[in-house]
């Protein structure tokens, strides 16, 4: 299971790619504004700067401490190690909740060993490792840009529509034109998902051409949920022999770069949609054909290069494996595009998180 399919279920809900809200916004607007083209480009160069992933970045060595926070803000802490050779040979390691997480790229097929309580984490964790999939104008359009103060720093902030329940703001340092805050939010607005990345210290480890930033936080809801300390990046010199050997008892599933991942076929039969929070539940609860299920935090899809469901898990706040028989024989019937590599359907998972609650 490559990374970027992990991530991207964040952003790809019900068939809309990197869905967000407008977020309202505390920082003094200056009045001053630029042209569309403009945010554009600098948005473009943001990307460029940061993407890591890509056939023009140098081999690597990234070592990161990693916090993982639960719902009542009690942190678990942890060491991030990412072994970068090339997009198809990359080995991503993390120590933490007592065990070991592992995910590998070796050639056309990805592996991860991963117990089922980190997997919530890890998709927070790649997210905010990916900023630069945060950083994007792509099926969306620019709707508003202007220069504000972000924690102090001058900022240019582009405000990018992508539809009318999905809007996104990214706000880039004058200076250097690298990110400092991008919010996000998705869904209507009796169910408002916000996502933030705020980039706490303003300077970048260079690499090359590329930069990666200090210090993410990640926050969901207004609750923090993640934080990123990148400690170094450095040139990828003699790797052990066996670091892209995969483990053993791993799942594996094919992949290619630029991997298209799976999403909901609009409209399709049954819905599956979130019942938010209300005045006598702080919890969103799972519906499938307009019917309520039990309380999940993330429900993970199977699906197969057919696009149809092969198996479902459903996980609690506490990343634990829900036994549902009535959510998972439901879920079965959900009808997707698969994932594509060029032409051909693949399988691959599909990640649904749900509203954390406040």
């Amino acid at each position: 299971m490559h990374r970027v399919l992990i991530s991207a279920a964040i952003f790809i809900i019900f068939g809309s790619s990197f869905p967000a809200m407008r977020a309202a916004s505390t920082d003094d607007d200056s009045p001053l504004s630029f042209s569309e083209k403009d945010g554009t480009s600098l948005v473009k160069t943001a990307f460029d700067a940061t993407n890591w992933d890509d056939a023009q970045t140098m081999p690597f060595r990234l070592s990161a401490r990693v916090k993982s926070f639960d719902e009542h803000g009690k942190a678990t802490d942890g060491q991030l190690t990412l072994l970068y050779a090339a997009q198809d040979r990359w080995r991503e390691e993390i120590k933490w909740f007592g065990s070991t997480t592992l995910q590998l790229v070796v050639g056309d097929r990805t592996w991860r060993k991963v117990p089922d309580q980190e997997t919530l984490p890890l998709l927070h964790l790649n997210a905010a490792l990916e900023l630069y999939r945060w950083i994007t104008t792509d099926q969306g359009s620019i709707s508003d840009s202007r220069q504000k103060d972000v924690q102090g720093t001058s900022a240019r902030c582009v405000n990018v529509t992508f539809n009318i329940y999905s809007h996104r703001e990214i706000c880039l340092d004058v200076k250097t034109g690298l990110p400092l805050r991008i919010k996000d939010a998705s869904g209507a607005s009796w169910a408002t998902v916000t996502h933030e990345l705020n980039i706490l210290q303003d300077d970048y480890l260079p690499l090359g051409s590329k930069r990666f930033p200090h210090h993410i936080r990640y926050s969901l809801n207004g609750e923090t949920i993640l934080e990123l300390n990148i400690d170094s990046v450095t040139l990828l010199e003699n790797p052990p022999p066996d670091a892209f050997t995969p483990p053993e008892q791993a799942g594996s599933m094919p992949w290619c770069p630029g991997e298209k991942p799976p999403h909901f076929v609009p409209g399709g039969r049954p819905l599956v949609g979130w019942s938010p929070v209300s005045s006598n539940r702080s919890y969103a609860v799972l519906t499938v054909g307009g019917r309520p299920t039990s309380e999940f935090s993330m429900v993970v899809f199977d699906v197969g290069s057919d696009g149809k469901v092969k198996g479902v898990k459903l996980y609690d706040k506490h990343s634990a494996i829900v036994p549902s028989d009535y959510a998972a024989e439901k879920l079965r019937g959900v009808t997707f595009h698969p994932a594509m590599c060029g032409d051909k359907g693949v399988e691959a998972e599909f990640f649904f998180p749900s509203p954390r609650p406040h």
